[in-house]
């Protein structure tokens, strides 16, 4: 952005020049927030997304105590969560 606008050094009297230059010469959109339904489907998404990390962490629980030949107790309470 600097050497787009002619510049070459920089320090903080020439940065607010550039910007000031780059904010005149550019014209942004305004923001706008996101309709109410994709930030639903963003929260459900990552809902289900810790849903299947969670999964996941417990089958490697699970193979790891049939590894490991854990205590019978380990086990019985590994599959009550299937």
């Amino acid at each position: 952005m600097p050497r787009d606008l002619g510049v070459r050094t920089k320090n903080d009297k020439k940065d607010s020049v550039v910007l000031a230059r780059y904010g005149s010469k550019e014209k942004s959109k305004l923001w706008q927030p996101e309709a109410p339904e994709i930030r639903t489907l963003k929260a459900m998404i990552a809902r289900l997304d810790g849903i299947e990390k969670d999964l996941q962490r417990e089958k490697n629980r699970q193979e790891k105590a049939l590894i490991s030949k854990a205590p019978e107790e380990v086990m019985i309470s590994l599959s009550q969560n299937d």
